[in-house]
């Protein structure tokens, strides 16, 4: 393992295969600093909730391994784990009692002060609506007491497996809202989803994996400049496959509508365009395009190199 002095999560190397001779993850490596708001970017199906349950150690690696803090979670879990809160899809909740009954529930089970119920509504911001039995709750208001109930022990990391997953534009505004003020206020968290465009918005690093393994990780500013580089310009034009050949020296994609993308820098386009109206091709549309996820996963993959 690297020096962890500094890092909350520590991903080495890391197999593991729910059947054998069918991995899921394939050497996955991972490092998030303590403070980070860490995004952690996968289709589905790529391995996402197993490194999360890896983290948490509740699958045992096949090889590699991971520290929380530097601390094991599989051979030390409990000394590893009292620093985590966890929120995994949607948060168990008793839906006919408030949401006060359920925080005074956990600390209670937990042998936690009950000063902290009244401190952890105050971070995610329920005091309104914490009398309020949970069934009355919006998708968002449930997934901040989710939040809360994480919080109760004041853990420094929070592990979040897709938080805003069904909520609606409201919903995913309040419980980014939450993030930011909870790491403002020191924790670290690991977010953990398949959108790029919520990712960006509130994460300072980003992890990137595809079929178990690291593709990309780095700081927002370094996934923007590779975003740059696999954006381009969408032409619609009467002769695309002509078109393509023509441009044959850069890189071309004809998609199905017969819609021409060229992944040229922005402000290349008007050259471009009057390159085309010179060889008498006649263009009906341009649009500049700005890559997604996909594109990039196409990119990384396509690559056949791993980022470092």
């Amino acid at each position: 393992m690297p020096d962890l002095s500094n890092t909350a999560i520590a991903v080495q190397q890391l197999h593991y295969a729910y059947i054998p001779g069918l991995q899921i993850l394939r050497g996955l490596t991972l490092t998030v600093p303590s403070g980070a708001i860490y995004g952690f970017l996968g289709e589905n199906g790529a391995g996402k909730s197993t490194t999360i349950r890896s983290v948490m150690g509740l699958l045992r690696p096949g090889k590699g391994g991971v520290r929380i803090f530097g601390q094991n979670p599989v051979t030390s879990k409990r000394s590893a784990m009292k620093n985590v809160g966890a929120l995994i899809e949607s948060p168990a909740l008793y839906d006919h009692l408030t949401g006060y009954e359920n925080l005074h529930i956990a600390v209670t089970y937990r042998r936690l002060p009950k000063v902290r119920i009244g401190e952890v509504v105050e971070l995610v911001g329920l005091e309104k609506h914490i009398r309020k039995r949970v069934s009355a709750y919006s998708t968002g208001m449930k997934q901040r007491l989710g939040l809360a109930l994480a919080l109760l022990s004041d853990p420094p990391l929070l592990i979040l497996d897709e938080p805003t997953n069904g909520l609606d534009p409201s919903g995913i505004i309040e419980v980014r809202n939450c993030l930011r003020r909870l790491n403002e206020q020191g924790k670290t968290i690991f977010l953990s989803s398949h959108l790029l465009s919520e990712i960006e918005r509130i994460a300072t690093m980003v992890g990137i994996i595809h079929e178990g393994r690291t593709m990309f990780e780095g700081s927002i500013a370094e996934l923007q400049r590779l975003k740059d580089r696999e954006s381009g310009v969408e032409v619609v034009v009467d002769q695309p496959t002509v078109v393509a050949a023509l441009l044959s020296g850069r890189r071309t994609v004809v998609d199905e509508g017969g819609r021409l993308f060229v992944k040229i820098a922005h402000e290349e386009t008007p050259a471009l365009i009057e390159e085309l109206i010179q060889r008498g091709i006649k263009v009906y549309e341009v649009r500049h395009r700005k890559s997604d996820l996909e594109q990039l996963f196409l990119h990384l993959t396509g690559s056949g190199q791993e980022m470092p």
